[in-house]
């Protein structure tokens, strides 16, 4: 938070690949740069929080429009989601499934990727916040 401070305080208050994350469940990752004007204030902890397969993304307060504070595109990766032994012998299959569940967030969101040896899988929003 110190580094982000001075970066607000210097001539070009803007990060680029700005992250948020969860040492247990994921991070965020944000595709274009974050205005920290625009930011000014917030408490990263309460306007995205991450549990056990989900994200809350301004889920207590009001959103800002597409485009503005942190309602951004940006990849989504969330951590520790092993493959199920039913799906052992067809990972595909389960790819599949976790399409499926992208798909049903919404249209911001779609499915990137899904890495069965890390339990890493990536979600892509146009903006983080559902319309």
């Amino acid at each position: 938070l110190h580094e982000l401070e001075k970066i607000a305080r210097s001539s070009r208050p803007v990060v680029d690949k700005f992250v948020v994350g969860s040492k247990k469940y994921g991070k965020v990752t944000f595709e274009v740069p974050v205005k920290l004007a625009e930011i000014a204030g917030v408490q990263l902890d309460k306007v995205i929080t991450f549990k056990e397969f989900g994200l809350g993304v301004y889920a207590k307060q009001s959103a800002p429009p597409k485009g503005k504070g942190l309602n951004l595109p940006a990849t989504i990766s969330f951590m520790n989601i092993n493959l199920p032994r039913k799906y052992q012998n067809n990972l595909k299959a389960f790819e599949d499934k976790l399409r499926a569940v992208a798909t049903k967030l919404g249209p911001h969101m779609s499915f990137r990727s899904y890495d069965h040896k890390t339990g890493t899988l990536k979600l892509r929003a146009e903006h983080l916040v559902a319309d």
